[in-house]
């Protein structure tokens, strides 16, 4: 039965109240998360407030939901702060207090140890006189007394410095403890939220209330793991999830869902408005300037806008059974094994599911930038796996790569991921200096540069390589570039370009070269290098 959303005018009421239980959670993607908790109430005949505590302090009230399953009625729902209760401590914080304590047991014992080596010392050094005033020692026994004092005197300094550097160290783990306490003991001091409902019921019962409600401070972000195991062009794609919360409620155990769609981003259309277009015109007004002026009043009246360590590769994980849901507007991942999430702000890593995808290896160099040559794996059709974009871990044949992006929002038909540099493909590029030159034409000046790229292909199998270099784009009309000469690579005649496609065998080589002139007034100066 879903509730009737008003406040309850009945304060005398008698009050239960219950504890309740997170079953699952919806983490949306641009921040939130929906909470469905479900409670078991005992109920007497006629109206109950019942209180459902420890909620978040910073639940939206519009948006709590509740629903019984038995045979009574809620009559309305209210929510408030309980400023009297803090948040539960969460666990680890239990664990750092209770290393605190054994720290300063520690640091107890060893400064007793410490005093009593001071008494003791103290003791020796005011009992170091030998006999009475008429009675002297032989030299037997004063070798003796000298002996004992400096072997005790000096035991007692060694332990006593030991001690205190032991203490020392102690008391370094005690700040470093005592500093995450603090830190962490400033989200358990938060009051919590509560939620009370009037219930009506005509008979004694037990039955179940589910609650859901809106909170924010809680994001996912979506990653991957890319795994190319040889060259056959199968890659294995492990979708992850970080996920983070601070609502102020511990996720524990629960179902979770992670959705794409944004609740708190307008459903609604942007609508235009007439843009109506008149002459701008001056006004002028003549008028006499005070004598005294302040910085502020000759300020002008302008609105100013205000500008993982090295991955080692992922573990074989069980990845969880996922049920992928394509509503009309986004996209939900249901995980069908629980998680537990606590409220720390740190992310949290969530297995989605894997997929096997077929690439196409391709060589890609721009020995202008960069001499060595980058193995890439181009995905066709990769918007049929729906990926979203986030941060890719690179794994070549068990070996971490690096750093990759997935922009999900580029609109081509053809993903491509770069695996690295491969050294057993080499490219070199030199100027041929015989054709190189520089001449003067009149008024003006013609420089002629030419270019040779060496391609050498030391591996055991024939390659796919693409090399792009550029010529020059003249934005002068005083400037002529003549780039005629390019082999027979494709130029794209507005970036200047030069892009060759080659297939190269095994322990094979390759030559390319393009030439190009540039003639410009001889008294201006250009940089073609």
């Amino acid at each position: 039965m879903i509730a009737l959303f008003c406040q309850s005018a009945l304060a005398d009421e008698p009050v239960v109240i219950v504890k309740s239980k997170i079953e699952s959670v919806t983490v949306y993607l641009s921040g939130g998360a929906q909470i469905t908790r479900t409670a078991k109430v005992n109920l007497n005949p006629g109206n109950t407030n019942v209180v459902i505590s420890g909620l978040s302090q910073s639940l939206d009230p519009q948006s709590i939901q509740a629903k019984s399953s038995g045979d009574f009625t809620i009559l309305s729902v209210s929510n408030q702060i309980d400023y009297l209760t803090n948040q539960p401590k969460p666990e680890e914080t239990e664990l750092l207090e209770k290393s605190k304590e054994d720290l300063d047991h520690k640091i107890a014992e060893k400064n007793g140890e410490l005093e009593v080596y001071n008494q003791e010392e103290g003791m020796l050094l005011k009992n170091q006189s030998l006999g009475g005033q008429n009675t002297g020692v032989s030299v037997a026994e004063l070798k003796l007394a000298a002996d004992f004092f400096r072997t005790r005197l000096t035991e007692i300094k060694k332990l006593k410095l030991e001690l205190s550097n032991s203490i020392k160290k102690l008391n370094e783990e005690l700040v470093k403890i005592n500093e995450q306490i603090t830190q962490l003991h400033a989200s358990t001091t938060q009051p919590v939220g509560e939620i009370t409902l009037l219930i009506s019921s005509e008979s004694v019962q037990n039955g179940t209330i589910s609650l859901s409600y809106f909170v924010p401070g809680a994001s996912w972000r979506s990653l991957y793991d890319i795994k190319v195991k040889d060259d056959s062009g199968k890659i294995n794609v492990i979708r992850k999830a970080n996920v983070s919360q601070a609502t102020g409620e511990k996720w524990d155990n629960v179902n979770l869902t992670l959705t794409t769609s944004n609740p708190l981003q307008s459903g609604n259309k942007a609508e235009l408005s007439p843009w109506y277009l008149a002459y701008y015109q001056v006004m002028q007004t003549n008028y006499k300037r005070p004598l005294a002026t302040t910085r502020e009043s000759m300020a002008p009246s302008v609105a100013q806008a205000k500008p993982m360590e090295k991955d080692e590769e992922s573990v074989n994980f069980n990845l969880p059974v996922v049920e992928q849901v394509e509503n009309m507007t986004s996209m939900s991942f249901e995980i069908k094994q629980p998680y537990t999430i606590p409220s720390d702000s740190k992310e949290y890593l969530v297995i989605i599911g894997d997929l096997n995808v077929t690439a196409q290896f391709e060589y890609k160099c721009s020995p202008k930038l960069d001499p060595d040559v980058f193995l890439t794996a181009q995905i066709p059709a990769w918007e049929d796996y729906d990926l979203l974009s986030g941060e890719a871990n690179l794994f070549m044949q068990g070996t971490y790569l690096g750093k990759t992006m997935i922009n999900s929002r580029v609109p081509t038909d053809t993903l491509s991921l770069s695996l690295g540099r491969d050294k057993s493909v080499i490219v070199e590029r030199k100027k041929i200096k015989n054709y190189s030159s520089k001449q003067f034409l009149g008024s003006d000046k013609k420089v002629s540069v030419a270019w040779e790229i060496n391609v050498r292909n030391n591996k055991k199998k024939t390659i796919d390589l693409m090399i792009d270099d550029q010529v020059p784009v003249s934005t002068n009309k005083d400037i002529v570039v003549d780039k005629s000469d390019y082999s027979y690579g494709k130029i794209n005649e507005t970036t200047g370009i030069i892009t060759w496609k080659m297939k190269i065998d095994a322990g094979k080589s390759e030559k390319i070269g393009f030439k190009y002139s540039v003639k410009y007034p001889k008294n201006n100066m250009i940089i073609l290098e």
